[in-house]
């Protein structure tokens, strides 16, 4: 094998071993919500898009935990798919119309 097709294999393996390796991290952020049925609606609205791995949200902290790839979503994506759903975040508050959808059960005092 010829030194160019060595050195081309090289930065091949190099070029893919650091979108492997440096892409995924994890975050935690404060989301608001009060019951199994926000646990559910949070988790989902997170996992919804592309690049998040896992996510687990704390009811008794109010903390959503999230591991994602950084090249394919980002944390203020993430906040805003859960906003979307009806519950504030630590960046975003959900729109009024949203939270009124949200199930009588899961309306947390908002400030």
């Amino acid at each position: 094998m010829n030194k160019k097709a060595t050195n081309l294999i090289l930065l091949l393996i190099t070029v893919f071993g650091l979108k492997v390796f440096a892409a995924d991290v994890t975050k935690n952020f404060k989301v608001l919500g009060r019951c199994d049925m926000c646990r559910e609606r949070i988790e989902n609205a997170a996992l919804a898009l592309e690049g998040v791995e896992y996510v687990r949200w704390d009811r008794s902290k109010q903390n959503l935990t999230v591991s994602y790839n950084e090249q394919k979503t980002s944390l203020q994506k993430i906040q805003t798919a859960v906003t979307m759903k009806g519950h504030d975040t630590e960046l975003f508050s959900a729109s009024d119309v949203r939270f009124n959808e949200l199930p009588g059960c899961c309306k947390y005092e908002r400030g």
